[in-house]
């Protein structure tokens, strides 16, 4: 789990789970911290995902999904800095059997899409009965101080971020991992 200063400071965006139409969100948000994020049925990513979506062997994060209608690799997110300012572009590409659906409308497979804040991305859609497996994507705010992500970037180039959903380091050790940006004062986790 990434501490709550590190994943203000790092993330670019949230995605928020719902399930079957449900007003309530069906888990916390997560944080989006990687440049790539797929989303997929199992614990752990298939073998070679990233190779597969990029021709590269890039880290990506995993967000594991538990319905058996998710494809094993079903969808992809990802961001890509323009020159370092903010926002980033944020697409999502369908690489599913059965199909993902932005905002209610099925994406054509394999063609990026451009994510805007608030939009839904369906893993799962019908509608007799209602049976969803949905995510609503959130826009990350820049803190205070921060310009714009420049810095960051060329503190944290995307090689050495560590996959948040992949990483079983503890809050500690996964927090002293990352160097301070300037403006912000120590967590405690690192003070003596």
């Amino acid at each position: 789990m990434i501490p709550r200063e590190r994943r203000a400071r790092s993330a670019w965006g949230f995605l928020q789970r719902y399930k079957d139409g449900e007003e309530r969100p069906a888990a916390p948000p997560v944080s989006l911290v990687d440049n790539l994020i797929v989303l997929g049925r199992g614990m752990d990513p298939p073998d070679g995902a990233a190779c597969v979506l990029t021709g590269t062997s890039r880290s990506l994060q995993w967000l594991p999904n538990d319905d058996d209608r998710v494809s094993r690799l079903h969808a992809s997110i990802t961001a890509q800095w323009d020159s370092g300012n903010w926002p980033p572009l944020v697409t999502v590409q369908d690489h599913s059997r059965n199909g993902t659906f932005l905002n209610g409308a099925p994406l054509p497979s394999g063609q990026p899409h451009a994510l805007t804040h608030g939009d839904r991305i369906s893993l799962v859609l019908s509608v007799n009965p209602l049976c969803e497996v949905s995510y609503i994507y959130e826009e990350a705010t820049p803190l205070p101080g921060v310009a714009s992500l420049a810095a960051v970037s060329r503190r944290f180039p995307a090689e050495s971020q560590p996959a948040a959903a992949n990483t079983t380091t503890t809050a500690a050790a996964a927090h002293s991992s990352f160097p301070p940006l300037e403006g912000f004062p120590e967590s405690p986790l690192t003070s003596p």
